[in-house]
């Protein structure tokens, strides 16, 4: 997963309509610079940044071995019956390709090509369907809203559980 810090102004924010909820689910940090002087920091021109929030929906970003196991309890069950079994072999089992190979009577490579498959499916359905998104942000939400009742602070705890409930 890419993870990047990025200093962005609020006109380019309600420009291009991000949502600042949806960020944390692709690990992006968003900082809102208020004023209107340039900073000292490493700051993205418009082009570089829409070149990057494109690349988080490309295929050919690499995910993460978390995300695909969230995608698997999540989409796991479209899968054809054989990419499910050794997908959750490898991602939930942990066991290495030449186990699952001869585990189940097939090549180190055929093991490969199922996985990458498999992977390819699970996230062609998130990119669809957003459920893992969704619960990402649901959970982050959730959280909060938790935080400020241990912190005595209903009226946070409200804002957050008031987003939750919109989302829902």
């Amino acid at each position: 997963m890419i993870s990047i810090q990025i200093l962005l102004s609020r006109h380019f924010y309600q420009r291009h309509n991000i949502s600042i909820e949806l960020l944390p689910a692709y690990n992006l940090h968003v900082y809102l610079i208020l004023i209107r002087r340039p900073v000292k920091y490493l700051c993205l021109t418009e082009a570089l940044l829409c070149s990057i929030l494109s690349c988080m929906h490309d295929n050919s970003v690499k995910p993460e071995h978390t995300e695909v196991c969230l995608w698997l309890d999540f989409y796991g069950q479209l899968l054809t019956e054989r990419t499910r079994e050794i997908m959750e072999l490898y991602y939930q089992e942990d066991m290495s390709l030449s186990e699952i190979g001869e585990l189940l009577g097939i090549s180190r490579q055929g093991v490969h090509d199922k996985l990458r498959q498999g992977t390819s499916s699970l996230q062609d359905y998130e990119k669809k369907l957003k459920l893992a998104q969704r619960f990402l942000i649901q959970r982050d939400l959730a959280r909060k809203a938790l935080e400020r009742v241990d912190n005595n602070d209903p009226i946070g705890a409200r804002t957050y559980i008031e987003k939750l409930t919109d989302i829902l």
